[in-house]
């Protein structure tokens, strides 16, 4: 009776630790990103039972937002983190990272190498806003947090490559659609810099280079000169609604200038499905473009023909005058 039950108990601790390692071998990854928008496109590489959690609550001004203990938390049980590190509450994050308060890997976008840094039209100050609205940049990125991903459960690799590989696909997709985009632009801000110049069009100016300060008399003038003398193709604003967007949106109205709306990074939204947006609206504008020019064309074959009428009428009226 002994021996049984003894052998009943080791069966029943044999049970337990097999149960036990079943559910560690399906505790995902904890990934923590400081932006919605990252944690939108990571979760198109995760494996089931891998997390993704994003810092900054939407509506929320990033650059004053302030890390709260619920964050730090989150932070210490994370196995990756994903940063712009670009803000206050970002650098943070880093010091408690070098301190070793959080064990988590960093991942910081504009340290990854083969990341494309842009310097804003006219100035020498590197861009650090919406940095994978760049294609390339955007594939880089995913590469590097794929691989992270692996190293960190390397049960799920061909998972983690499977969902990288039919991104690249889809991203290679994009590119060859707007392979011959060769446009000028107007900007709002910089946050459109990386989607626009990614995508072919060459923003020559920016309303206000921060987007945070309102634009003064002197920006809109200057801005207003290459919309009347149609020195640009378009202008580009974002979905913030802020004061530049508003302007330029008049500006662009006013002067018959198409506008194109790039969403803003901090927007809930992956990017790929962001940038399809703006492709689907730039297909858009150049339909419009090609109609107004055919409607233009029209309109000079028409004239030419009334002109010759009413010349042959004068020339008629004339000889039976003689």
């Amino acid at each position: 009776m002994v021996t049984i039950r003894k052998w009943l108990l080791i069966l029943l601790m044999v049970t337990m630790i097999l149960t036990t390692n079943s559910y560690a071998e399906v505790d995902g990854v904890k990934v923590i990103t400081t932006f919605q928008y990252l944690a939108d496109d990571v979760k198109n590489l995760l494996c089931e039972g891998d997390e993704v959690h994003s810092l900054v609550p939407p509506g929320v001004d990033p650059h004053d937002y302030m890390l709260t203990p619920k964050d730090v938390e989150l932070l210490k049980h994370a196995d990756l983190i994903i940063s712009t590190a670009h803000t206050h509450f970002e650098a943070r994050i880093s010091e408690l990272v070098s301190e070793g308060e959080v064990r988590a890997k960093l991942i910081e976008i504009p340290k990854i190498p083969g990341i494309n840094l842009r310097y804003i039209a006219n100035t020498n100050i590197i861009n650090y806003h919406a940095i994978t609205y760049d294609l390339n940049n955007y594939l880089t990125f995913m590469h590097t947090i794929s691989g992270e991903l692996t190293i960190l459960r390397p049960e799920c690799k061909s998972i983690y490559l499977e969902k990288l590989k039919n991104i690249s696909n889809d991203v290679e997709k994009l590119k060859n659609i707007t392979t011959h985009i060769n446009l000028v632009a107007v900007g709002s801000t910089p946050l459109i810099q990386y989607a626009t110049e990614g995508l072919g069009i060459k923003v020559v100016k920016y309303l206000v280079v921060d987007h945070e300060v309102p634009p003064t008399p002197n920006d809109i003038s200057q801005v207003e000169k290459l919309l009347s003398t149609k020195s640009v193709d378009l202008v580009v604003i974002t979905g913030e609604g802020s004061a530049a967007d508003d302007v330029l949106r008049d500006l662009a109205l006013k002067y018959s200038i198409p506008v194109l709306n790039v969403p803003s990074p901090i927007s809930p939204g992956d990017t790929l499905t962001k940038i399809e947006g703006v492709i689907m609206q730039l297909s858009n504008i150049a339909k419009g473009s090609h109609m107004v020019e055919d409607y233009h064309q029209y309109i000079s074959i028409i004239s030419l023909i009334v002109m010759v009428i009413i010349l042959t009428i004068i020339l008629r009226g004339i000889s039976r005058w003689r």
